[in-house]
């Protein structure tokens, strides 16, 4: 038999089931009473004495607390290999010594070998009268029940057997004790041959569980494999997700950008538009002073020489007037004229009245109209300049091109009748009231 570390090592795994790094005293029992309770070569029974199992124990658990580890079986086993190679190359027989071994051997005896009587009086026991399968010492209650010493002397074979007159060829008893060695030396073989039996069958359980170990590795591998691909999947799916997520993000963003900007543009393009409105305006607004004031000093041109020529008809009437009161004047020739002066000058009055009362009308409707003017001119460019929920940038995005084109003509359209209408309006206003234009300087002065 082979005793190299692996083989014990596989004996002792295949007995550690549950990979605990120790075996129990009671699984190291059952599988030994297991592995004995078969016949062996010669057809019988295998006899064990208590003793045996009881010495072969204390070496396994020589703390006596029930567990048995990988040294002491390592250790066990390596000695009883080395009986039998003593055994093997010299058959010295080999008994205990030693009051120790002596009470030991009494108790073997009286535990379960009957004791015999041969013709010399001396006790010997059957070999085959103990079954291993009715031996009580295999069970845990007689085991636990028993004081095991831990001698370290009793683990060693004792090389002489009794007294020095027992090993006497003379002695009636020798015949008898060899059979009794030889009964052992057979027990050891058999041992030897349960344990070659024991790790062929620890090698078949090895074998099949590493087939198996290797047939679930290999099933796990694929397992693993194909979980590892779905979990692969669904992270790249995850993945893409949150890209394309991030990415509407940001084309959203960057359209709410490109509205902000156009709507941005749109206004300063008004703005600056009214801008150019109002100077327009305001260039329109001076050329109408300017004219009004033309007018204005027309008017008052006129107005000064009908005041002159009222003073010259005051001063030719009173001239008239002394003159026809004086004796010898020609009242009669200067009446008709005169008459005719009056009527003239109060025409004159009438329509200077009715001018100052127009003019003072037509300065009113232009105070109104340039104060509407610059009112309407405020309500743009604060409507150009105020944030509209809807804007034309927001309009434009909802319409099609049909409409954007349809809308874009009306505007341009109002605009064109808008931009004739005040210029026709201003037209009229400088052919038939100019002096419209000139309030801003008749009130300066």
């Amino acid at each position: 038999m082979d005793a190299s570390d692996e083989s014990l090592a596989a004996v002792f795994n295949a007995l550690d089931s549950e990979n605990k790094g120790y075996i129990t005293v009671d699984q190291f029992v059952s599988t030994f009473s297991e592995f004995y309770q078969s016949s062996d070569q010669r057809g019988r029974k295998i006899s064990t004495a208590p003793c045996g199992v009881e010495q072969l124990l204390l070496i396994l658990d020589p703390e006596n607390d029930g567990i048995i580890h990988y040294q002491d079986f390592k250790r066990a086993f390596q000695e009883d290999l080395g009986l039998e190679e003593s055994g093997d190359h010299g058959h010295e027989p080999y008994a205990p010594s030693g009051p120790d071994f002596m009470t030991s051997n009494s108790r073997c005896l009286s535990d379960g070998m009957e004791n015999k009587t041969d013709d010399s009086g001396v006790h010997v026991h059957d070999p085959m009268a103990f079954d291993f399968d009715n031996d009580s010492s295999l069970s845990t209650d007689g085991f636990n029940g028993t004081h095991l010493l831990r001698d370290e002397g009793r683990r060693s074979w004792p090389k002489h057997r009794g007294g020095p007159h027992l090993h006497s060829t003379e002695s009636p008893g020798s015949a008898s004790r060899s059979d009794i060695l030889g009964d052992v030396e057979s027990n050891f073989e058999l041992l030897h041959d349960r344990m070659k039996r024991m790790e062929a069958q620890v090698e078949n359980i090895s074998s099949t569980r590493s087939n198996g170990d290797e047939s679930r590795i290999n099933r796990l591998r694929e397992e693993n494999a194909r979980f590892s691909a779905q979990i692969t999947i669904t992270i790249r799916e995850g993945r893409l997700k949150e890209a394309e997520a991030r990415e509407l993000r940001n084309v959203e963003a960057e359209r709410q950008h490109l509205q902000s900007v156009i709507t941005q543009r749109k206004k300063s393009e008004d703005l600056a538009e009214a801008h150019e409105r109002i100077e327009s305006l305001k260039e329109e607004m001076k050329e109408m002073e300017e004219t009004y004031n033309q007018q204005m000093e027309v008017l008052r041109r006129d107005r000064d020489h009908a005041v002159h020529v009222l003073e010259e008809m005051n001063n030719s009437l009173g001239d008239r007037r002394r003159s026809r009161t004086s004796p010898g004047s020609p009242v009669a020739n200067t009446v008709a004229s005169g008459s005719d002066l009056l009527i003239r000058y109060q025409e004159s009055q009438e329509v200077v009245r009715r001018m100052i009362t127009e003019n003072k009308e037509l300065r009113r409707e232009v105070q109104d109209l340039q104060d509407q003017l610059v009112a309407l001119s405020l309500d743009q460019g604060r409507s150009l300049l105020k944030p509209t929920e809807k804007s034309w940038a927001s309009e434009i995005d909802t319409m099609t091109k049909e409409e954007v084109v349809e809308l874009w003509t009306k505007e341009k359209h109002a605009n064109q009748q808008l931009r004739q209408y005040i210029d026709t309006l201003i037209t009229r206003i400088l052919e038939r009231h100019p002096a419209l234009l000139e309030v801003a300087s008749s009130v300066g002065r």
